[in-house]
């Protein structure tokens, strides 16, 4: 019978309506209408069925994977409100649902798309799954964050509970090579030294979550201690962006290089200090 059904749909997709004969124009509609239908109703449960089957944690990794790529919202919305409908049935408290939770509230919200679903509910439903698994991770900061996005309320203490961990991350990126730290520290331009000039600049890159979603960064404010070979660690995160941007901004500045900070005498010291690295989104 569906097979049957199937070849009648192909025959009807090349069929043309015989304009010699209008009297029987509607009466051929309304037939191949209910065709289609019929088929339609027969075929449908084994398509659901197809894919209900599919694993939503590569759904989740196929949208993830698809954030670098600049014109890929659609298929990245599409993937994304794919896997959250699948985890609903079949793993309603697993992180990667909370992830793809996050994911779809940031993007729906910077897009100013209409996904039909409550996004402050949605972020708060993520949270809680983080905060049931016990997080103290990336994921628990991306939810926080997340929620913070769509908060009316309580925004600050949402930032605030991600900020250490944002701190955390950044304090433990070492520099690209060891430090040569001898002596005491300098502290900024007096009599006893020189504050360090800059060498080499390299910009950071947007995060693609924050690319897809308009979400912006103001500067990410790091304190670091440069030492006498012009080169940044002790990385200690004063201000934050979130989303990512913090580490990014860190990783990108350990490639920094300066001319180191002088003493009175002209002999290169350590300097202790704090950078603002911006993020400039071009060509959006």
């Amino acid at each position: 019978m569906r097979r049957a059904c199937s070849r009648r749909c192909e025959t009807f997709s090349g069929e043309a309506i015989n304009a010699a004969h209008p009297e029987h124009a509607w009466s051929f509609v309304i037939g191949r209408l209910q065709l289609l239908l019929v088929c339609s109703l027969l075929i449908a449960p084994d398509c659901r069925a197809a894919i209900d089957s599919l694993d939503p944690v590569l759904l989740l990794q196929q949208a993830v994977s698809l954030l670098p790529l600049r014109g890929k919202e659609r298929e990245i919305n599409r993937d994304l409100s794919e896997s959250i409908r699948l985890f609903e049935r079949q793993a309603p408290e697993s992180l990667d649902y909370a992830q793809a939770l996050d994911l779809h509230v940031l993007l729906a919200r910077g897009q100013a798309l209409y996904s039909g679903r409550d996004l402050k509910q949605d972020a708060q439903r993520a949270l809680g799954i983080c905060e049931s698994h016990g997080e103290d991770d990336e994921r628990l900061a991306l939810a926080l964050e997340t929620a913070a996005a769509v908060a009316g309320d309580h925004r600050d203490e949402l930032l605030a509970r991600a900020f250490p961990i944002r701190a955390r991350n950044v304090s433990a990126l070492k520099p690209e090579i060891a430090q040569q730290i001898d002596g005491p520290i300098c502290t900024g331009n007096t009599g006893n030294c020189r504050k360090p000039t800059i060498a080499r600049k390299i910009e950071p890159s947007y995060p693609a979550l924050a690319l897809h979603a308009r979400l912006e960064c103001k500067g990410v404010l790091v304190g670091t201690v440069i030492d006498t070979a012009g080169v940044p660690g002790r990385f200690e995160l004063k201000r934050s962006c979130g989303y990512g941007f913090d580490e990014r901004a860190v990783a990108t500045f350990r490639q920094w290089r300066f001319h180191p900070a002088t003493d009175k005498d002209g002999k290169p010291v350590p300097f202790a200090g704090t950078t603002e690295i911006a993020f400039r989104l071009i060509g959006r």
